[in-house]
């Protein structure tokens, strides 16, 4: 009916305000006065208003009193943004870490795994915490966008974050990831990281178990100067835990091979891997 157009533009006007910073401050201040507030009538007045009302519900799970009130400030937040994870994603706020993990929860169940792209938000996020569930999150997930948003990690300024991206990156799905990994391991800057992020790193290149990874990681296996440097010592350390996650046959003849090499902490560690990993067959190179 040609009265219907008006009439909704009047109700979508009275919904906005109702969900103004004026209807926040006076909750807030409702809330500052009582403890008894009825959050399953307060909730109701959310559902009412609809995902327009999404940004104040968030607002408010950082003052809600306890835990009871928190989960069902939640579930309305999940039942309500579920279809629009692009809105689920944007009421994630780095002065919210509760809710913030809370949300990354809400996407990675979201059926068919449509809110795992926007996770993507959250590569940049500062706490920790948070990005520790997204990397989780992200490696039970089986979107193909997952793998691209967990390499965006291995960039992470925490080291701890870096290396738990790396250890939860799918080797099945190598290509260009291992290239991204060969080349970082080949660069200057790869020399400065810790012992354990080079391990971690050249762990997921053997994993893959691809040619040009066993290739990287015989080599520098088994690249032995006369002047060692702590930094060639570290990535032959390292080269030895990328191949015995590789554990095939060829692997294993390498680290045979780095066993009876000159540098004792090499051929100890290699010795301490082939205990860990079945024989291959024959003792050859």
């Amino acid at each position: 009916m040609a009265g219907d157009a008006p009439r909704a533009a009047l109700i979508e006007d009275f919904l906005g305000r109702m969900v103004s910073p004026e209807t926040i401050a006076a909750i807030r201040n409702l809330l500052a006065r009582t403890k008894a507030v009825d959050w399953e009538s307060l909730l109701g007045f959310f559902w009412l208003l609809g995902p327009s009302s999404l940004g104040l519900a968030a607002d408010l799970y950082g003052i809600a009193p306890d835990g009871e009130a928190r989960h069902k400030i939640v579930d309305f937040i999940e039942k309500t943004g579920g279809p629009q994870p692009g809105l689920l994603a944007s009421l994630a706020d780095k002065a919210r870490p509760g809710l913030a993990r809370e949300i990354v929860g809400i996407l990675s169940r979201l059926p068919g795994d449509r809110g795992i792209p926007h996770l993507a938000a959250f590569v940049s996020f500062q706490s920790k915490e948070v990005k520790s569930e997204v990397i989780k999150a992200l490696g039970r997930a089986r979107h193909e966008t997952a793998g691209r948003i967990l390499a965006g990690f291995l960039n992470d300024p925490d080291e701890e974050i870096r290396i738990q991206a790396v250890m939860t990156l799918d080797p099945a799905r190598g290509g260009a990831r291992v290239r991204q990994v060969l080349g970082e391991a080949s660069s200057r800057a790869f020399r400065k990281k810790s012992l354990d992020e080079k391990k971690a790193l050249l762990a997921f290149l053997g994993r893959t178990r691809s040619a040009e990874a066993l290739d990287f990681l015989r080599r520098r296996l088994l690249a032995a100067p006369l002047l060692a440097s702590r930094a060639s010592l570290e990535m032959r350390l390292a080269a030895v835990a990328g191949l015995e996650s590789m554990a095939t046959e060829e692997a294993v003849r390498a680290l045979q091979r780095g066993a009876i090499g000159r540098a004792k902490k090499v051929r100890e560690a290699c010795e301490e891997a082939l205990l860990r990993l079945p024989p291959a067959d024959g003792t050859g190179p």
